[in-house]
């Protein structure tokens, strides 16, 4: 590679112009809270893409113990409810701050809203092969509430995984964009 190609490459990411996207999957198990057969575990799965416009300021954040946020789309199957169903919703990833990672996204189902929020917490350098594979989550039927404030009934509560034998693909997915 020649230097001008490389010091091009370099404006561009400082200037923002250059970002980046990964593949994840997820998965595990879930149990609903009430309804059909609460407690029995579940399937549960997400996969998707996620990533940044601003690879530079996605850097930034981080570094400098701020969430740094990442798009995310894909689909998700809860056992039970519904199976590869689109859903949409941001990455936040908090290593130096709060140490976690938090999965928030939305999809419908049989013509329900839903939310789910799942974390990976207390992520330090000395439990990585834990604390970065594990998310706990919850899943939330979304009801209209007063004044734009939607009200949250928990529907079933989740630990999903991300399995070290899909790291090379992981790794193999990012891509600058």
């Amino acid at each position: 590679m020649s230097r001008g190609f490389l010091r091009t490459l370099f404006r561009a990411v400082r200037d923002g112009r250059i970002g980046f996207k990964a593949e994840e999957v997820m998965t595990g198990t879930h149990h609903f809270m009430k309804g059909i057969q609460p407690g029995k575990e579940r399937p549960l799965e997400f996969s998707g893409n996620w990533g940044s416009d601003n690879l530079a300021a996605f850097i930034k954040n981080i570094l400098t113990a701020k969430p740094a946020v990442a798009w995310l789309i894909g689909e998700v199957s809860v056992g039970g409810l519904c199976k590869r169903a689109p859903m949409h919703g941001k990455l936040e990833l908090n290593y130096l701050g709060q140490g976690k990672i938090r999965y928030t996204f939305n999809f419908t189902c049989n013509k329900k809203y839903y939310l789910y929020v799942g974390e990976k917490r207390n992520i330090k350098l000395w439990n990585l092969p834990k604390s970065h594979t594990t998310c706990y989550g919850k899943l939330y039927e979304v009801h209209a509430g007063g004044l734009g404030n939607p009200e949250l009934e928990l529907v079933s509560e989740s630990i999903t995984y991300f399995r070290l034998c899909t790291a090379p693909a992981f790794l193999l997915s990012f891509r600058l964009a």
